[in-house]
Formats: structure tokens, sequence, C-alpha cells
């Protein structure tokens, strides 16, 4: 499960600092993340056994992680559009 948070906080890092330098960037991640969505449904519904399910209160740190990744944005995106 981390790997894939950690998938998705990079990619949100990515769309976050850099779609207003290429507008295209969101729909390009949108289209990958639904490509592995439709890979990991068919893996789970073919191939493996059902998951067991846990429960958690929250995602924890990485509320926090995406939080800052969000600030870090927010400053790059300034910086970047400060030149232009």
């Amino acid at each position: 499960m981390i790997i894939e948070y950690t998938n998705i906080a990079i990619l949100f890092g990515y769309i976050g600092m850099f779609s207003s330098i290429n507008p295209l960037a969101p729909a390009i991640v949108f289209l990958g993340f639904w490509f592995k969505l439709n890979s990991d449904v068919w893996g789970l519904t073919t191939i493996y056994k059902r998951v067991t399910a846990e429960a958690a209160a929250g995602i924890g740190i990485w509320n926090q992680i995406l939080q800052a990744i969000g600030f870090a944005s927010a400053l790059v995106n300034v910086g970047l559009l400060w030149d232009v």
C-alpha cells in the first residue's frame, strides 16, 4: 500500500508543480490512472482471490505529505510564472 501512496504523491506533485507549464499533463495522468485502475481490477477479479479488507482511521502521515506537496506546488507555480 505504501507503494501506491508513493506513486499517487509523485504524480500529484508533478501535476501540481508543472500543470501551469504543460496544461495537457493532468489529462495524461488521468489516462494513466484509468489504465492502472482497469488493470488492477482485471488482475484482482481474474487472477487473484479477494483481498482481505483492513480498517484504517485515515491515511496517516500521507495527509501531511500531500499538504506539503500542495504548498510546494503553489510556490513552484509562482516561481515559474513570475518570469513570464
